[in-house]
């Protein structure tokens, strides 16, 4: 079946010849993440300490053919037995090099990647220290000037003996936004007149997946989507849905299937040309925390907020407020609150993509009804985490047409 895809690949360089690549453009999938969390009451009987960093994919363009990147995991956690603790950390890095035919607006292209993991504790356990190589095959497609949809299938080639990690076919679909690099933008009008217009829409999307032979299949490991819709009077339409499967961890108490589905509105009460608040009011479900540390119940409850927004007229605008997630059990046996102070920066690189950088400080109570028969109690969690996050943002103007660039 591999050979099939080169073959295929083969076929079509010929037909193909030269999307919206240059020699130095920087290509992104994903967001950058740090978090840092510490458990001050007995959530669960596991963790007491994490710290988790986690890069974006990146290409770097060497030219309108070639490209190197990659991206990078780090964590860090303390696991508690019967009264002593252990801490572990784990590193992963996947390196990749690629090389692309373009066509006007379609890259086909073929890889070759690395995978090295590496985990060791404290505690004279024996570590694990895994390398595999893949090679790879995919395409991406800008449908805008400035985003791509990128799919890219990743093929074992050589892997080390009984390993412990899934190794299988990997994928990847999502949007790749490309930075303007060693390139100043700046709006030709006022920002909050472009980004304010009715007739604006944002979305996201990421997809990652692995098949796993002679076991049971899952079509997607992780998924990330959203998508904003702007009408008049400054009223914004947001739905965004958050899935991890994550079946790859060393440790069984990671592995936990977690989502999270919330949906409003965002109303924007202008002050002045400059100075806005923004309300939030939405419906959330989830059966996990904020931060996708571990599972919980199933439990429904809503999504509100407040932040003032301070818009610069020619490229950024800065945002600094308060979000309060607060989820129920049925019959309220058990309630999940999460305060989130945060303070963000929206910087546009174009008029398409934004990068924001966004630091967030959770809060985190819980009240959760168990049984031990014949008793119920409540046990009641606090938490606080500190979480850095880099995202990428879309912003299309429906009128214009996405296409059209």
């Amino acid at each position: 079946m591999k050979s099939r895809f080169f073959l295929v690949f083969l076929f079509l360089i010929p037909l193909l010849a030269g999307a919206q690549i240059e020699k130095g453009s920087i290509g992104l999938t994903g967001n950058l993440n740090i978090l840092r969390y510490d458990i001050s009451s007995n959530s669960t009987p596991f963790f007491k300490r994490i710290f988790a960093l986690n890069t974006p994919n990146i290409d770097y363009f060497l030219s309108k053919n070639w490209s190197v990147g990659g991206s990078m995991s780090y964590f860090k956690f303390s696991s508690l037995g019967k009264g002593f603790e252990i801490e572990t950390t784990q590193f992963l890095i996947n390196p990749h090099v690629k090389y692309g035919v373009n066509y006007k607006r379609i890259q086909v292209f073929l890889s070759l990647s690395g995978s090295y993991f590496k985990q060791k504790q404290d505690d004279g356990f024996e570590g694990i220290d895994e390398l595999a190589t893949y090679v790879g095959t995919g395409f991406q497609w800008f449908f805008a000037k400035n985003v791509a949809w990128e799919n890219w299938f990743q093929f074992p080639f050589v892997l080390q003996k009984d390993p412990i990690l899934n190794t299988d076919i990997r994928y990847f679909s999502g949007l790749k936004f490309y930075l303007n690099a060693g390139k100043s933008f700046e709006f030709e009008g006022d920002l909050f007149d472009y980004y304010l217009n009715d007739h604006n829409i944002r979305f996201g999307l990421n997809l990652n997946g692995f098949i796993y032979f002679n076991q049971e299949t899952y079509l997607f490991d992780q998924i990330d989507w959203s998508y904003q819709n702007f009408f008049r009077d400054y009223f914004v339409f947001y739905v965004e849905f958050k899935a991890d499967k994550n079946e790859g961890q060393t440790f069984f108490q990671l592995n936990s299937a977690v989502s999270r589905i919330k949906a409003g509105f965002h109303t924007y009460l202008p002050l002045n040309k400059k100075w806005y608040i923004q309300l939030t009011t939405g419906l959330l479900s989830t059966n996990t925390d904020y931060t996708f540390t571990y599972r919980l119940e199933n439990m429904l409850g809503y999504d509100l907020g407040m932040s003032v927004q301070y818009f610069f007229p020619k490229r950024a605008i800065v945002k600094v407020g308060w979000d309060w997630q607060n989820t129920f059990r049925s019959r309220f046996s058990s309630s999940v609150s999460n305060h989130l102070p945060y303070v963000g920066w929206e910087i546009f690189l174009n008029n398409q993509v934004s990068i924001e950088p966004l630091i967030s400080y959770q809060f985190y109570k819980s009240k959760v009804e168990t049984f031990s028969n014949p008793f119920f109690n409540v046990e009641e969690v606090k938490e606080q985490n500190l979480l850095f996050e880099l995202k990428l943002r879309t912003l299309f103007h429906r009128n214009k047409g996405i296409l059209n660039f």
